[in-house]
């Protein structure tokens, strides 16, 4: 049984003997000092002493020296300069008022008088808690945290004293290998040994049966609903007082496999969910987590119950009078189809959240959630829409400012991947979904990645602002797509624009040039030709057929003509090519794995067969890597950043060589 604590007794009114003013405890003293300008000492010195402290400090001696039992056994001082001796917590009014000294240079000239202090340097030097910057002691890792922000000035403990004192800015790895930095802490250990879920316990290389982990998930679930704080809604009273009134046997917070529903009635089988409108939308954007949340919930239910569930609206709860009105308003939870571009959480959400909780606690907890989330409402990778005609987009490239894509150094030029405008990408890459894919060596494709939830919650992570570098986006389902692009899992694009500009620049103005593309890949030249030569002849040779078959599906969406495409390898063609010029960005070997790979076995054998027939063509154009082909005859490059949030510093080239 726990004890009570007893009750505080109230302050002594004291009443001062010069003005006769009632006060309440210590407020005497200010009030004799300030108003009547004495010090508490000659007050009590004139009129006898008030300070409940000291009063029974003489009790105490009085019940000593006539052998009676003690009260109480209050520390006191004896003063250092007058001799005289005080109860501790008076002592600091006659330093002040007598000797015209703080307590601070007291302490300095005379020594630590108070005991709590004399108990904190006994502590120190037993427990001896170093501080790294001026290595004094501290008896606890609070004093110390004290001391940090009062002596050396520091707001954030981790990063202004454990990251540089600590730790000596090393960064502190997951013990298990995985190389993941674990979070830091204030005090000791001052780190994690491991990133959540990576510490090894007696279940690492186990698994729970299907019978433990159902028995697992319903004892959680109801510790969950015990504990729960908020208490059934105003909707849910409303609603159990009508099944109550009509006699209607029920139970509440029937648990399921996937939580628990508001109400379930035995005797139709049913299950009863109310559904407020704030805290279940259907219309998918601008929320907050909670209502991410509560969709994702909701849809789980409904998935595993089928029709066993009857979602009641919140507009139509005033309409149920009987059991038969529960089925007529009966709404199913639909969700509205999610726009490829449509903010689902906004950006402020997460920036909000990070300004308010330092150690993104709360974006940690949600991120496996949106992870499912997105999963559930977009199972199917999410591939962009088409959002342009092929004459808007042949528009915009003929018309488009193209003054800052080409920069000449030395006579030679830089065809500025960057400042090409995109125009058409969307649309290419929309149409060929084998650009999808494809992968960099030894990493999944974007589509791959979707269906791998190690990525996609790393993906997650960094868009919603658990990063190092400061950035927060909009969670949608374009901007989780440009997250796989950013972080280097879809492969290199050749954009129609910069085409556009590297044909006009080889070719000039003629009218109807004729020219030859060994590797075609997903359009870009292609549309960047015909955008630049629309009576112009273009050939192509593509070995991928699923990528061949896209790019027919292209030249019949653009209308274009005089377009002939081969589905071979180069070394296969059969064909006597005649063409003005030929211009391609070729394979980098192994470096990129398409949607259905050309495979060779080495680097030796790429350069035997593939490169050795290009290098028979005249007049051939190719963008390719600095050292893949040994080549002087340099007539310009591309210029890419060397990643997506820098596009001014830090420039990486390619060549464009020309061959024979």
């Amino acid at each position: 049984m726990i004890k009570k604590r007893k009750k505080r007794e109230p302050s002594q009114t004291i009443i001062c003997q010069i003005c006769g003013k009632e006060f309440k405890g210590c407020g005497i003293g200010s009030h004799i000092k300030y108003v009547h300008h004495i010090t508490t000492d000659e007050y009590v010195e004139k009129y006898g002493e008030f300070r409940s402290q000291n009063i029974k400090q003489q009790n105490n001696k009085k019940l000593q020296e006539s052998g009676d039992k003690k009260i109480r056994n209050l520390s006191t001082v004896t003063c250092e300069i007058c001799g005289e001796t005080f109860v501790q917590i008076g002592f600091d009014s006659h330093i002040n008022n007598k000797h015209d000294m703080t307590t601070s240079d007291y302490i300095k000239k005379y020594g630590e008088y108070r005991t709590k202090y004399l108990n904190y340097n006994k502590r120190a030097e037993k427990n001896k808690i170093e501080c790294l910057i001026c290595h004094q002691y501290f008896g606890s890792h609070r004093l110390l945290a004290y001391h940090l922000r009062i002596d050396h000035d520091i707001s954030n403990i981790i990063n202004e004293y454990v990251t540089p004192y600590v730790f000596k800015n090393k960064v502190q790895l997951c013990k298990c290998g995985c190389k993941n930095p674990v979070t830091l802490l204030v005090r000791p250990p001052y780190k994690y040994d491991h990133v959540f879920g990576h510490a090894p316990n007696g279940m690492t290389g186990r698994k729970h049966t299907d019978s433990a982990r159902s028995k697992m998930k319903t004892r959680a679930m109801s510790r969950i609903y015990k504990n729960n704080k908020y208490g059934p809604s105003k909707l849910e009273i409303k609603f159990k007082k009508f099944l109550i009134d009509n006699d209607i046997i029920f139970t509440t917070q029937a648990p399921i496999h996937n939580g628990f529903i508001d109400f379930y009635l035995p005797k139709y089988d049913k299950y009863i969910e109310i559904d407020g409108t704030y805290w279940h939308p259907t219309k998918l954007e601008h929320l907050n987590l909670r209502q991410v949340n509560n969709a994702y919930k909701s849809i789980l239910k409904s998935n595993e119950l089928g029709d066993k569930l009857i979602r009641i609206k919140e507009v139509d709860l005033d309409k149920i009078n009987t059991i038969d009105d529960i089925f007529k308003y009966n709404t199913k939870y639909d969700i509205e189809p999610i726009e490829y571009k449509t903010s689902i959480v906004d950006k402020n959400t997460f920036v909000k959240i990070k300004s308010t909780i330092s150690d993104t606690t709360t974006l940690k907890k949600y991120k496996p959630i949106i992870l499912h989330f997105l999963k559930l409402i977009h199972p199917e990778f999410p591939y962009p829409p088409i959002t342009e005609t092929p004459s808007e987009i042949i528009t915009k490239i003929q018309t488009c400012n193209k003054s800052n894509i080409i920069t000449t150094e030395n006579n030679i030029p830089t065809f500025n991947n960057n400042a090409a405008f995109s125009a058409g990408v969307t649309y290419l890459k929309s149409t060929c979904k084998s650009y999808w894919k494809s992968s960099f060596k030894n990493s999944v494709s974007p589509v791959e990645a979707w269906y791998d939830d190690d990525v996609m919650e790393k993906i997650i992570a960094y868009r919603i602002g658990l990063n190092n570098s400061g950035e927060v986006f909009d969670l949608s389902l374009h901007q989780i797509i440009k997250g796989l692009s950013a972080s280097r899992y879809s492969i290199s694009f050749f954009k129609p624009v910069l085409a556009f500009s590297i044909y006009k620049y080889i070719l000039g103005d003629g009218n109807n040039p004729i020219v030859f593309d060994p590797c075609c890949g997903f359009g870009g030249r292609l549309v960047g030709f015909k955008a630049a030569y629309p009576n112009g002849t273009y050939i192509g040779c593509e070995p991928n057929t699923q990528t061949y078959n896209e790019l027919l599906e292209l030249v019949s969406h653009f209308n274009f003509n005089d377009v002939k495409l081969f589905n071979c390898k180069l070394e296969d063609l059969n064909e006597n090519i005649k063409y003005d010029i030929g211009f391609t960005s070729i394979p980098y070997f192994n470096k990129e794995t398409y949607s259905k790979q050309v495979n060779y076995n080495s680097i030796d054998d790429w350069k035997n067969t593939f490169v050795n027939v290009l290098n028979k063509y005249h007049d051939m154009y190719v963008n390719l890597p600095i050292g893949l082909i040994e080549n002087n005859n340099v007539i310009g490059y591309v210029g890419n950043s060397t990643s997506h949030w820098n596009s001014k510093k830090d420039k990486k080239k390619e060549l464009i060589i020309k061959i024979n």
